[in-house]
């Protein structure tokens, strides 16, 4: 719980660089400190990256955002991938969601099945 202020103020960063995300800090930081299900990267006992799931229900995990404040995304890389195997040792499905076809694509090359896609049409 230590580093609740700190990945609180990361999810802010992230939603300002994305602002038409609709999560909420409960789900995203709260809840998954709170079940265990939030991963803090370190690199020289520094919290660098951050990757959350949901709790399993139904033997299904849902994963959620991975971070990190600084350029690229090597360290929160590193978490959903760490994030994503302790997942996978405690539920019997591992689930994304993906909101581009390069995103899907990155899915896919870590070994995860595209199951069903959804296709959102919009007046012009």
């Amino acid at each position: 719980m230590d580093d609740l202020p700190l990945l609180r103020t990361w999810f802010a960063a992230f939603h300002e660089q994305h602002p038409e995300d609709r999560s909420h800090v409960a789900f995203v930081i709260d809840q998954p400190l709170d079940d265990r299900g939030l991963l803090v990267w370190e690199v020289g006992g520094q919290p660098v990256a951050m990757a959350s799931r949901t709790p399993k229900i139904a033997g299904m995990v849902r994963m959620g955002l991975a971070f990190q404040p600084s350029q690229g995304t090597r360290y929160a890389d590193a978490a959903f991938d760490v994030a994503c195997a302790e997942a996978a040792r405690g539920a019997e499905t591992v689930l994304v969601l993906s909101g581009s076809p390069e995103a899907t694509d990155t899915y896919t090359a870590l070994g995860f099945d595209c199951v069903m896609e959804r296709v959102v049409l919009q007046e012009a």
